[in-house]
């Protein structure tokens, strides 16, 4: 093992994790090494271009108070599109605060912000291997073969390790939003004795807000008052410059529609290897029930720049003619047009990241 390191940290990964940890260790002063795939897609927003909500907005305002730059970032002129209150009938204790994103603002404005910090050093390649002598990782191997050490090394690998996009039963090797799956790392982790775990997220329509029909839907406006999530925010966004949501809900032929074809999906069609969010597992079986239980349908506007929306809170990962007839029974419009169909990312992550037992107290992996 070489003593002289390339860099005191290797951040592995350019998505919100990895943003904030190269920040973090930058501005503390160390050499830091971001890799990503492709430096344009850093902070990418593939999925739900928003941030915070419940329990995640209150996050966000620990990550600013902790010194972080998501909230920052989220409040400036360009990332911003909406951002409101949630849970103002109930105690101080739950509310919290959420915000549409510019899917191609925010990501540009988090570029721009991390290619001015000192002593941040920002690459683009794949993490093949971990290089690691007598359990002690010392450095990663790219997929040309050149290797670069460090005292430390961040994995804030997100969707992409051994990423598969479903739609019905069509399976693609690719990762989110039109990039490559990252192959090789996963198997590097287990020969270092880490356990993996297949997890799934999905992505909801984009759809072509000229064939929607707003007329019967109900506009949901932004929040007024100065709200940000950054306390070092002094420029507020007003309410009639916020781009407004729109709801409505499934029904009962919704519902119909999907339970004569939950063969055709990759949940219920065997297809789905992974685990997915608390929130979608609970959903799917409450479709098959019988009663009166109907799910929120939210639109938001994806960004200022581009003519086209997205269907929200409605991921169910069926054939693309199937879905789209759905969309027509909910009654946004019968000539609604899907610029982008749903679709579920099944991805590998460690399995022992969450659990205690395998980490020491700063949160370094004891194996290694």
């Amino acid at each position: 093992m070489n003593n002289t390191m390339n860099y005191d940290v290797i951040v592995v990964g350019g998505g919100h994790a990895g943003s904030e940890a190269s920040y973090a260790c930058a501005t503390m002063g160390m050499r830091t090494l971001l890799l990503c795939f492709n430096e344009k897609m850093i902070s990418n927003m593939p999925c739900n271009p928003h941030i915070g909500g419940s329990a995640k907005g209150i996050v966000v305002r620990e990550i600013d108070a902790l010194g972080g730059i998501m909230g920052k970032v989220a409040d400036m002129k360009g990332s911003l599109i909406q951002i409101k209150e949630l849970n103002t009938s109930k105690g101080p204790g739950v509310r919290c605060l959420r915000a549409q994103e510019d899917k191609i603002g925010y990501p540009r404005n988090m570029q721009a912000y991390l290619k001015t910090v000192k002593n941040l050093t920002i690459q683009e390649g794949e993490c093949k291997s971990i290089l690691a002598e007598n359990h002690k990782a010392y450095g990663i191997e790219l997929e040309d073969g050149t290797k670069i050490t460090a005292k430390a090394i961040i994995l804030a690998t997100g969707t992409h390790m051994e990423a598969r996009i479903l739609r019905g039963h069509k399976i693609q090797d690719q990762g989110p939003d039109g990039e490559k799956a990252s192959h090789g790392l996963s198997k590097s982790l287990q020969d270092l004795g880490l356990k993996m775990l297949r997890l799934k997220t999905g992505t909801p329509p984009r759809l072509d807000p000229k064939s929607i029909d707003y007329q019967d839907l109900q506009v949901e406006l932004g929040g007024s008052g100065n709200l940000a999530f950054s306390y070092d925010t002094k420029e507020f966004m007003r309410q009639e410059d916020m781009l407004p949501c729109h709801l409505t809900y499934t029904n009962e032929k919704t519902h119909e529609i999907i339970r004569a074809h939950l063969q055709d999906s990759a949940m219920y069609g065997g297809v789905v290897e992974g685990v997915g969010p608390l929130r979608q597992q609970r959903k799917a079986p409450a479709l098959l029930r019988a009663g009166e239980c109907f799910f929120l349908l939210l639109l938001c506007g994806r960004t200022f720049d581009l003519n086209a929306r997205r269907s929200a809170r409605r991921n169910c990962p069926l054939h693309q003619r199937i879905r789209t007839c759905c969309l027509f029974k909910i009654c946004i419009c019968d000539r609604i047009r899907c610029l982008r169909t749903i679709s579920a990312l099944s991805h590998l992550r460690d399995k022992s990241g969450g659990k205690p037992l395998y980490l020491r107290s700063d949160c370094r992996y004891k194996r290694l």
